[in-house]
Protein backbone atom coordinates (compact mmCIF):
# COMPACT_ATOMS: atom_id res chain seq x y z
CA UNK A 1 0.00 0.00 0.00
CA UNK A 2 1.35 3.21 -1.07
CA UNK A 3 2.26 5.89 2.03
CA UNK A 4 -0.27 8.14 2.87
CA UNK A 5 1.90 10.99 2.89
CA UNK A 6 4.09 12.89 0.39
CA UNK A 7 7.49 14.55 0.42
CA UNK A 8 7.68 17.35 -2.20
CA UNK A 9 9.57 20.07 -2.99
CA UNK A 10 7.66 22.46 -6.15
CA UNK A 11 9.95 24.85 -7.72
CA UNK A 12 8.35 27.42 -10.57
CA UNK A 13 10.60 27.66 -13.78
CA UNK A 14 11.58 30.68 -15.27
CA UNK A 15 10.70 31.01 -18.89
CA UNK A 16 14.30 31.45 -19.98
CA UNK A 17 15.05 28.59 -18.15
CA UNK A 18 12.55 25.86 -20.07
CA UNK A 19 14.54 25.17 -22.62
CA UNK A 20 17.30 24.28 -20.45
CA UNK A 21 15.47 21.89 -18.13
CA UNK A 22 13.55 20.42 -20.74
CA UNK A 23 16.95 19.68 -22.02
CA UNK A 24 18.27 18.13 -18.38
CA UNK A 25 15.11 15.76 -17.89
CA UNK A 26 16.12 14.09 -21.21
CA UNK A 27 19.56 12.78 -20.33
CA UNK A 28 17.87 10.12 -18.47
CA UNK A 29 15.27 7.71 -19.27
CA UNK A 30 12.06 10.25 -19.19
CA UNK A 31 8.60 9.32 -19.40
CA UNK A 32 6.07 11.72 -21.10
CA UNK A 33 2.58 11.48 -19.48
CA UNK A 34 -0.45 13.91 -20.34
CA UNK A 35 -2.72 14.93 -17.41
CA UNK A 36 -6.39 15.91 -17.51
CA UNK A 37 -7.90 16.82 -13.70
CA UNK A 38 -10.92 18.44 -12.47
CA UNK A 39 -11.30 19.66 -8.68
CA UNK A 40 -14.38 19.49 -6.42
CA UNK A 41 -15.83 21.73 -4.45
CA UNK A 42 -18.97 23.00 -2.71
CA UNK A 43 -19.98 26.30 -4.53
CA UNK A 44 -18.58 28.15 -1.16
CA UNK A 45 -15.37 26.10 -0.89
CA UNK A 46 -15.85 24.23 2.00
CA UNK A 47 -13.01 21.95 1.32
CA UNK A 48 -10.59 24.58 0.06
CA UNK A 49 -11.45 26.17 3.75
CA UNK A 50 -10.79 23.32 5.41
CA UNK A 51 -7.44 22.65 3.49
CA UNK A 52 -8.16 19.65 1.59
CA UNK A 53 -7.93 19.19 -1.99
CA UNK A 54 -10.14 16.25 -3.96
CA UNK A 55 -9.49 15.53 -7.46
CA UNK A 56 -10.17 13.19 -10.16
CA UNK A 57 -7.52 12.92 -12.88
CA UNK A 58 -7.09 11.36 -16.59
CA UNK A 59 -3.82 9.99 -16.14
CA UNK A 60 -3.05 8.08 -19.72
CA UNK A 61 -5.54 5.61 -20.09
CA UNK A 62 -6.56 5.46 -16.53
CA UNK A 63 -8.93 7.63 -14.02
CA UNK A 64 -7.29 7.99 -10.62
CA UNK A 65 -9.38 9.61 -7.89
CA UNK A 66 -6.65 11.84 -4.93
CA UNK A 67 -7.36 13.15 -1.86
CA UNK A 68 -4.97 15.77 -0.49
CA UNK A 69 -4.72 17.11 2.96
CA UNK A 70 -2.03 19.73 5.01
CA UNK A 71 -0.08 17.56 7.69
CA UNK A 72 2.43 18.99 9.87
CA UNK A 73 5.88 20.14 8.36
CA UNK A 74 6.02 22.31 5.23
CA UNK A 75 7.46 18.86 2.96
CA UNK A 76 4.80 16.46 4.06
CA UNK A 77 1.39 16.37 2.56
CA UNK A 78 -1.19 13.78 3.44
CA UNK A 79 -2.16 11.75 -0.40
CA UNK A 80 -4.58 8.83 -0.72
CA UNK A 81 -5.22 7.92 -4.11
CA UNK A 82 -7.64 5.16 -5.70
CA UNK A 83 -8.19 4.18 -9.15
CA UNK A 84 -12.27 4.72 -10.75
CA UNK A 85 -13.41 3.07 -13.79
CA UNK A 86 -14.17 5.88 -15.08
CA UNK A 87 -14.54 10.50 -14.18
CA UNK A 88 -17.13 9.54 -11.11
CA UNK A 89 -16.53 10.45 -7.86
CA UNK A 90 -17.17 8.49 -4.59
CA UNK A 91 -15.87 10.28 -1.43
CA UNK A 92 -16.64 6.77 0.63
CA UNK A 93 -13.90 5.66 -0.95
CA UNK A 94 -11.33 7.66 1.39
CA UNK A 95 -12.95 6.41 4.20
CA UNK A 96 -11.02 5.01 7.40
CA UNK A 97 -8.55 7.73 6.61
CA UNK A 98 -8.19 11.14 8.98
CA UNK A 99 -8.45 13.37 5.82
CA UNK A 100 -11.01 11.03 4.07
CA UNK A 101 -13.28 11.04 7.27
CA UNK A 102 -13.46 14.82 7.50
CA UNK A 103 -14.23 14.73 3.75
CA UNK A 104 -16.92 12.82 3.98
CA UNK A 105 -18.04 14.81 6.75
CA UNK A 106 -18.25 17.82 4.99
CA UNK A 107 -19.73 16.93 2.25
CA UNK A 108 -23.01 15.17 4.68
CA UNK A 109 -23.01 18.71 6.24
CA UNK A 110 -23.05 20.10 3.27
CA UNK A 111 -25.66 17.33 1.53
CA UNK A 112 -27.95 18.00 4.27
CA UNK A 113 -28.15 21.94 3.44
CA UNK A 114 -29.21 20.84 -0.33
CA UNK A 115 -25.41 21.71 -1.44
CA UNK A 116 -23.40 19.32 -3.25
CA UNK A 117 -19.90 19.53 -4.48
CA UNK A 118 -19.14 20.57 -8.29
CA UNK A 119 -16.33 21.01 -10.79
CA UNK A 120 -14.31 23.87 -9.61
CA UNK A 121 -11.53 24.16 -12.09
CA UNK A 122 -9.85 21.80 -14.19
CA UNK A 123 -6.18 21.35 -15.08
CA UNK A 124 -4.52 20.35 -18.42
CA UNK A 125 -0.83 19.35 -18.01
CA UNK A 126 1.59 17.34 -20.03
CA UNK A 127 4.63 15.86 -17.30
CA UNK A 128 7.80 14.72 -18.05
CA UNK A 129 8.98 12.52 -15.14
CA UNK A 130 12.33 10.76 -14.64
CA UNK A 131 13.51 8.76 -11.72
CA UNK A 132 16.87 9.80 -10.42
CA UNK A 133 18.90 8.01 -7.32
CA UNK A 134 21.04 10.29 -5.02
CA UNK A 135 22.21 10.17 -1.82
CA UNK A 136 20.95 6.52 -1.25
CA UNK A 137 17.26 7.26 -2.74
CA UNK A 138 14.78 7.36 -5.05
CA UNK A 139 13.66 10.53 -6.29
CA UNK A 140 10.99 11.43 -8.86
CA UNK A 141 11.27 14.83 -10.67
CA UNK A 142 8.53 15.73 -12.90
CA UNK A 143 7.70 19.04 -15.08
CA UNK A 144 4.42 20.25 -15.37
CA UNK A 145 3.48 22.28 -18.52
CA UNK A 146 -0.34 23.15 -19.11
CA UNK A 147 -2.68 25.42 -17.64
CA UNK A 148 -5.24 25.93 -14.83
CA UNK A 149 -8.76 26.82 -16.52
CA UNK A 150 -11.60 28.06 -14.33
CA UNK A 151 -14.36 29.19 -16.20
CA UNK A 152 -12.98 31.68 -19.11
CA UNK A 153 -9.66 32.42 -17.14
CA UNK A 154 -7.03 30.75 -17.14
CA UNK A 155 -3.16 30.77 -16.05
CA UNK A 156 0.02 29.00 -17.09
CA UNK A 157 1.83 26.00 -15.11
CA UNK A 158 5.18 25.95 -15.26
CA UNK A 159 6.71 23.98 -12.35
CA UNK A 160 8.95 21.19 -11.40
CA UNK A 161 8.54 18.87 -8.72
CA UNK A 162 10.40 17.14 -6.51
CA UNK A 163 8.98 14.14 -4.85
CA UNK A 164 10.64 11.14 -2.41
CA UNK A 165 9.97 8.24 -3.73
CA UNK A 166 12.46 6.00 -0.66
CA UNK A 167 14.87 6.95 1.66
CA UNK A 168 16.40 9.98 3.54
CA UNK A 169 14.48 13.22 2.85
CA UNK A 170 17.81 14.94 3.13
CA UNK A 171 18.42 13.31 -0.16
CA UNK A 172 15.53 15.07 -1.68
CA UNK A 173 16.72 18.27 -0.49
CA UNK A 174 20.25 17.83 -1.57
CA UNK A 175 18.84 17.25 -5.03
CA UNK A 176 16.40 19.98 -5.37
CA UNK A 177 19.51 22.24 -3.99
CA UNK A 178 21.69 21.14 -7.41
CA UNK A 179 18.40 21.62 -9.89
CA UNK A 180 17.62 25.26 -8.24
CA UNK A 181 20.55 26.33 -8.65
CA UNK A 182 21.45 25.18 -11.90
CA UNK A 183 18.25 25.98 -13.24
CA UNK A 184 17.60 29.59 -11.19
CA UNK A 185 14.24 27.87 -9.78
CA UNK A 186 12.27 30.13 -7.43
CA UNK A 187 10.76 27.86 -4.30
CA UNK A 188 6.94 27.97 -3.95
CA UNK A 189 4.66 26.00 -1.43
CA UNK A 190 1.47 27.20 -3.18
CA UNK A 191 -0.16 23.45 -4.63
CA UNK A 192 -1.91 23.54 -8.25
CA UNK A 193 -5.20 22.77 -5.64
CA UNK A 194 -4.82 26.19 -4.19
CA UNK A 195 -3.47 28.15 -7.62
CA UNK A 196 -6.62 26.98 -8.96
CA UNK A 197 -8.99 27.81 -6.35
CA UNK A 198 -7.73 30.87 -6.22
CA UNK A 199 -8.26 31.85 -9.77
CA UNK A 200 -11.74 30.14 -9.92
CA UNK A 201 -12.73 33.02 -7.15
CA UNK A 202 -11.35 35.69 -9.83
CA UNK A 203 -8.24 36.10 -8.16
CA UNK A 204 -5.05 35.78 -10.76
CA UNK A 205 -2.18 36.26 -7.82
CA UNK A 206 -1.90 34.83 -4.33
CA UNK A 207 -3.24 37.64 -1.33
CA UNK A 208 -0.52 38.82 0.53
CA UNK A 209 -0.11 36.27 3.17
CA UNK A 210 -0.65 37.48 6.98
CA UNK A 211 0.09 36.26 10.22
CA UNK A 212 -2.09 33.68 11.66
CA UNK A 213 -3.18 32.98 15.56
CA UNK A 214 -0.87 29.88 16.66
CA UNK A 215 -2.63 26.51 17.68
CA UNK A 216 -1.29 23.98 19.51
CA UNK A 217 -2.20 21.40 22.39
CA UNK A 218 -2.15 23.02 26.18
CA UNK A 219 -0.43 20.41 26.90
CA UNK A 220 2.25 20.77 24.27
CA UNK A 221 6.14 20.39 25.17
CA UNK A 222 8.32 23.09 24.60
CA UNK A 223 9.58 21.06 20.74
CA UNK A 224 6.00 21.03 19.92
CA UNK A 225 5.17 24.50 20.15
CA UNK A 226 8.33 25.80 18.78
CA UNK A 227 7.66 23.50 15.87
CA UNK A 228 4.09 25.00 15.52
CA UNK A 229 5.70 28.36 15.61
CA UNK A 230 8.40 27.70 13.02
CA UNK A 231 5.59 25.70 10.72
CA UNK A 232 3.43 29.09 10.68
CA UNK A 233 6.09 31.50 10.87
CA UNK A 234 7.75 29.84 7.92
CA UNK A 235 4.45 29.54 5.74
CA UNK A 236 4.09 33.51 6.04
CA UNK A 237 7.85 33.68 4.84
CA UNK A 238 7.63 31.62 1.91
CA UNK A 239 4.28 32.13 0.44
CA UNK A 240 5.31 36.16 0.65
CA UNK A 241 8.66 35.67 -0.86
CA UNK A 242 6.92 33.61 -3.93
CA UNK A 243 4.60 35.80 -4.45
CA UNK A 244 6.88 38.97 -4.74
CA UNK A 245 8.52 36.34 -7.51
CA UNK A 246 5.92 35.79 -9.26
CA UNK A 247 2.86 37.53 -8.29
CA UNK A 248 0.96 40.96 -9.19
CA UNK A 249 3.37 43.62 -8.93
CA UNK A 250 0.81 45.91 -7.30
CA UNK A 251 0.98 44.09 -4.41
CA UNK A 252 4.76 44.50 -4.07
CA UNK A 253 4.55 47.04 -0.93
CA UNK A 254 2.11 44.41 0.95
CA UNK A 255 4.05 41.21 0.31
CA UNK A 256 7.18 42.67 1.03
CA UNK A 257 5.66 44.33 4.65
CA UNK A 258 4.19 40.84 5.25
CA UNK A 259 7.35 38.62 4.49
CA UNK A 260 9.41 40.85 7.12
CA UNK A 261 6.53 40.64 9.60
CA UNK A 262 7.23 36.81 9.43
CA UNK A 263 11.18 37.35 9.46
CA UNK A 264 10.14 39.13 12.33
CA UNK A 265 8.03 36.96 13.90
CA UNK A 266 10.86 33.73 13.62
CA UNK A 267 13.63 36.37 15.13
CA UNK A 268 11.16 36.81 18.13
CA UNK A 269 10.89 32.96 18.38
CA UNK A 270 14.47 32.42 17.87
CA UNK A 271 15.00 34.45 21.33
CA UNK A 272 11.58 33.24 23.55
CA UNK A 273 12.86 29.97 22.60
CA UNK A 274 16.45 30.15 23.73
CA UNK A 275 17.50 26.98 26.14
CA UNK A 276 14.63 25.23 25.82
CA UNK A 277 15.29 23.67 22.22
CA UNK A 278 17.73 22.43 19.95
CA UNK A 279 19.78 25.64 18.55
CA UNK A 280 19.46 26.77 15.00
CA UNK A 281 22.47 26.60 12.76
CA UNK A 282 24.13 30.23 12.74
CA UNK A 283 24.38 30.28 9.21
CA UNK A 284 20.36 30.58 8.94
CA UNK A 285 20.32 32.91 11.87
CA UNK A 286 22.74 35.16 9.93
CA UNK A 287 20.56 34.67 7.16
CA UNK A 288 17.48 35.94 8.34
CA UNK A 289 18.99 38.80 9.40
CA UNK A 290 20.63 39.69 6.12
CA UNK A 291 17.47 39.02 4.23
CA UNK A 292 15.74 41.41 6.83
CA UNK A 293 17.94 43.89 5.93
CA UNK A 294 17.54 43.80 2.42
CA UNK A 295 14.06 44.01 2.31
CA UNK A 296 14.10 46.61 5.34
CA UNK A 297 15.88 49.15 2.43
CA UNK A 298 13.11 48.63 0.45
CA UNK A 299 10.26 49.01 2.71
CA UNK A 300 12.23 52.53 3.23
CA UNK A 301 11.70 53.43 0.09
CA UNK A 302 8.21 52.44 -0.14
CA UNK A 303 7.26 54.45 2.75
CA UNK A 304 9.46 57.36 1.89
CA UNK A 305 7.88 57.43 -1.66
CA UNK A 306 4.30 57.38 -0.53
CA UNK A 307 2.21 59.02 2.10
CA UNK A 308 5.63 60.43 4.19
CA UNK A 309 6.64 62.41 1.00
CA UNK A 310 3.38 63.81 0.06
CA UNK A 311 2.72 64.63 3.90
CA UNK A 312 6.51 66.50 4.00
CA UNK A 313 5.48 68.25 0.59
CA UNK A 314 2.28 69.72 2.18
CA UNK A 315 4.28 70.78 5.12
CA UNK A 316 6.14 72.99 3.15
CA UNK A 317 9.38 70.73 3.15
CA UNK A 318 11.61 70.13 0.29
CA UNK A 319 11.64 67.83 -1.96
CA UNK A 320 13.80 64.09 -0.28
CA UNK A 321 16.21 62.82 -2.67
CA UNK A 322 14.91 59.23 -2.46
CA UNK A 323 17.46 56.07 -2.35
CA UNK A 324 18.01 54.74 -5.59
CA UNK A 325 16.45 51.54 -6.41
CA UNK A 326 19.31 49.18 -7.19
CA UNK A 327 20.04 45.13 -7.09
CA UNK A 328 20.57 45.77 -3.37
CA UNK A 329 16.82 47.16 -2.46
CA UNK A 330 14.35 45.76 -5.02
CA UNK A 331 12.76 43.19 -3.36
CA UNK A 332 11.84 41.01 -6.00
CA UNK A 333 15.81 40.34 -7.37
CA UNK A 334 16.31 39.90 -4.20
CA UNK A 335 14.11 37.14 -3.45
CA UNK A 336 15.21 35.47 -6.67
CA UNK A 337 18.73 35.76 -6.04
CA UNK A 338 20.95 32.57 -5.34
CA UNK A 339 21.63 33.53 -1.60
CA UNK A 340 17.93 34.09 -0.79
CA UNK A 341 16.75 30.82 -2.37
CA UNK A 342 18.88 29.29 -0.46
CA UNK A 343 18.38 30.37 2.50
CA UNK A 344 14.50 29.76 2.34
CA UNK A 345 15.35 25.92 0.95
CA UNK A 346 18.16 25.35 4.08
CA UNK A 347 15.21 26.93 6.82
CA UNK A 348 12.83 24.33 4.88
CA UNK A 349 15.25 21.72 5.23
CA UNK A 350 16.01 22.64 9.03
CA UNK A 351 12.91 22.12 10.15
Amino acid sequence: MKPLTEIELKFRVPAAQRAALVAEMARGHCESLSLAAIYLDTPDRRLARAGIAWRLRREGRRWVQTLKGAVAGSLARFEHEVERPAASRDASLHAGTEVGDRLIAILDAARAEGIEPEVRFRTEVRRSARRLRSGGAVIEVALDEGRLVAGDASARILEVEFELVSGPPAALLALAERWRRRHALTYDPCTKAERGDRLAGGAAHPAPRRAKRLRYAADATAQQAWQAVVDECLDQITRNAAALCDGDPALRVEHVHQLRVGIRRLRSALRCFDGWVDAVPDALVEGLRELFATLGRARDIDVLGSGVVAELLRAGAPPPRLPPVDAGSDPVAALRADAAQRLLLAWVAWR
